[in-house]
């Protein structure tokens, strides 16, 4: 085999190998909802090119699978955004849960005192009478 064919041999073998991960890109990215109509044209045996894609696509990818947008040098944050926004949304619930519980002894609280304090009223004569709050 000549050297000029051994050399078009690797390049078909390049080519292919290319295509091939490009299609396994295209497949992937078209798994995410909405995305497969924003995938812009590539020509054959060239990569998936992150930098040609839309905001809109990047913005997906981005927000549904960060391995990829890593992969496509695209990654922007958004992923751990929204995770970080989820994480403080959770510890919101849990304080206001923790205060209602709260709020709510202390009522129960009062209104034992409330109950105490009539009981003592109706038990007692006038001049010995507690304040009612």
């Amino acid at each position: 085999m000549s050297v000029f064919e051994q050399e078009l041999n690797d390049a078909f073998n390049e080519s292919e190998k290319i295509e091939s991960t490009a299609k396994e890109v295209e497949n992937r990215i078209k798994s995410i909802d909405g995305a497969a109509q924003y995938m812009p044209k590539r020509a054959y045996g060239t990569p998936v090119n992150g930098a040609a894609m839309s905001m809109t696509l990047k913005y997906l990818i981005n927000s549904k699978d960060r391995q990829l947008a890593a992969y496509l040098n695209i990654a922007d944050g958004t992923f751990r955004k929204m995770e970080e926004a989820e994480t403080a949304r959770q510890e919101q619930i849990q304080r206001m849960k923790e205060k209602t519980e709260e709020l709510a002894y202390k009522n129960q609280m009062k209104r034992q005192q409330r109950e105490k304090d009539l009981l003592w009223n109706q038990t007692h004569n006038v001049s010995q009478h507690r304040l009612i709050r």
